[in-house]
């Protein structure tokens, strides 16, 4: 019971600092690490990063050769739309190329952030605790935006389609979705829960958004090639099979914490029933919640909260830095349970606990990197576990916390 004063103190501490304080705060830390990656990028041109390989991508297209190569976890992995972008920027330097991506991806983030606490279904939030959203999500974002990951892009993009469906702007959810889809492929997840919200409204729009982003490439290279890519890429995903992977490099999901850290003989097949199945009951929990007509930020915060779980701990590329698609909804609801004085202790303590779990595989990598105890490794699953409890306490529990708040 401790849990509960500790929020208390913290929260009547941040209600005494001045709004201006914290906002500058988080703006500083923010535009201070955007400028310093940047001015990496310009002062260190060949030091290594993912752009590099997505430029080669671009080139690629251009020239007309594979993008794709068979060799598990290596080469370039996204769809040809996103090679057309990244084509688009290889007449640039290579430099200015990785600091436009910088900021793109910086900008996308905190775009989905803001959208999220405006408009989104955490718009509940008080204005004066929004910096510490931004200040949370911060420390977890650093190494995504350093190594050039994809991850900003596509949480970005997940964040603002459900933000525009908090609004019912159906054309902008559908747009912003299939920015984080044409990405990695598994946000269509999220499409997918929102067709069940709106059925009518959205499913034709995402239909529609899906098609002319398969058919986009067409116009910027020849229909064999394109088709050809098309191919290899369908190809070499369906054969890259990530529980095989060695332990150096093996997604950090529930397959890695029941089977390589515990042992369990949990077949194949069966774990993949297993990632179906759970993306079965999300969809039936948010048919359920649409069906009883819930109010729309409890419905969308809940899908938000829920499919945020699964990609990370169920999705088919949980690696260290995928855990950016957990950070967003962990802040939010650690956030809303600060400001929420009817929340109670074990809410408030498991999504502290998750985020500490999240912060912690951070420090590690910046301050241990080559201690990988296979305990250590499982820091950030385990955080997914743990606010899975919290977002079942905060939506599902009876008279739940969000409706309890709202009435």
């Amino acid at each position: 019971m401790t849990t509960l004063p500790l929020f208390q103190r913290l929260g009547a501490l941040i209600e005494k600092i001045p709004a201006r304080l914290t906002w500058s705060a988080a703006a500083l830390a923010w535009a201070s690490a955007l400028l310093a990656l940047a001015g990496r990028a310009l002062l260190q041109p060949d030091r290594a990063t993912n752009t590099a390989r997505y430029l080669r991508a671009g080139r690629a297209w251009i020239g007309g050769d594979d993008l794709y190569i068979y060799t598990p976890n290596k080469g370039f992995v996204y769809s040809p739309l996103c090679a057309v972008c990244y084509a688009a920027t290889t007449w640039l330097p290579e430099v200015l190329a990785n600091v436009f991506w910088i900021f793109f991806s910086g900008a996308l983030l905190l775009g989905g952030l803001w959208a999220m606490l405006n408009h989104g279904p955490f718009r509940s939030i008080p204005a004066h605790l929004h910096p510490l959203v931004y200040l949370l999500v911060f420390p977890l974002s650093l190494g995504n935006l350093d190594s050039a990951q994809a991850n900003p892009i596509v949480i970005g993009g997940i964040m603002l389609a459900v933000a525009a469906a908090s609004c019912e702007r159906w054309n902008w959810a559908a747009l912003a979705l299939g920015v984080a889809v044409f990405w990695k492929v598994y946000p269509l997840a999220v499409g997918l829960l929102l067709v069940l919200v709106a059925p009518i409204r959205f499913s034709w729009r995402l239909v529609l958004m899906l098609v002319v982003g398969a058919f986009l490439p067409f116009a910027f290279q020849s229909p064999e090639y394109v088709a050809d890519q098309y191919r290899l890429w369908y190809d070499t995903r369906t054969a890259d099979n990530r529980l095989e992977y060695s332990l150096n490099v093996a997604p950090l999901d529930l397959w890695f914490v029941l089977v390589r850290t515990l042992g369990l003989p949990l077949e194949a097949g069966l774990y993949r029933l297993l990632q179906l199945s759970a993306a079965a009951v999300i969809a039936a929990a948010v048919a359920w919640g649409s069906w009883k007509k819930w109010p729309s930020d409890r419905l969308l915060g809940a899908l938000f909260c829920l499919v945020s779980v699964w990609m990370t701990l169920l999705g088919p590329a949980s690696e260290l830095h995928a855990y950016l698609l957990l950070a967003p909804a962990v802040c939010f609801c650690l956030t809303a349970c600060l400001a929420d004085a009817r929340a109670g202790a074990l809410d408030r303590g498991l999504m502290l606990t998750a985020y500490v779990l999240l912060l912690l595989a951070i420090l590690r990598v910046g301050f241990f990197p080559k201690y990988r105890e296979l305990w250590v490794l499982t820091l950030q699953p385990v955080a997914g576990v743990v606010f899975l409890g919290g977002v079942l306490l905060r939506y599902f529990a009876p008279r739940g916390r969000v409706e309890a708040a709202a009435s």
